[in-house]
């Protein structure tokens, strides 16, 4: 189908993320990456939509209490597959 997906990456104490790259069989579809906080319930877009298959640096995003990753993967069909992902997260 089209519906969108969704994964959440947490963030260990001291260090921060850097990159997000998806794998799938589509370079059609595409990911965008937000930084979500859970105490005040705020999203913020960290880097915007880019090709599956396609490495995004994103703004830093250092760990806090309360945030963590949000990826956001775009689907425009059945035949769509996601293999997976990474997150680059390096310390501060």
């Amino acid at each position: 189908g089209s519906a969108k997906m969704y994964a959440s990456v947490s963030i260990p104490t001291g260090h921060k993320a850097t990159h997000v790259k998806i794998f799938g069989s589509d370079t059609g579809q595409t990911h965008t990456t937000y930084e979500a906080n859970i105490a005040n319930k705020d999203v913020v877009e960290k880097g915007a939509a880019t090709a599956i298959e396609t490495e995004k640096a994103i703004t830093n995003v250092t760990s806090t209490t309360t945030n963590y990753l949000l990826i956001e993967v775009s689907s425009d069909g059945a035949d769509d597959e996601i293999h997976g992902g990474y997150v680059t997260i390096v310390a501060v």
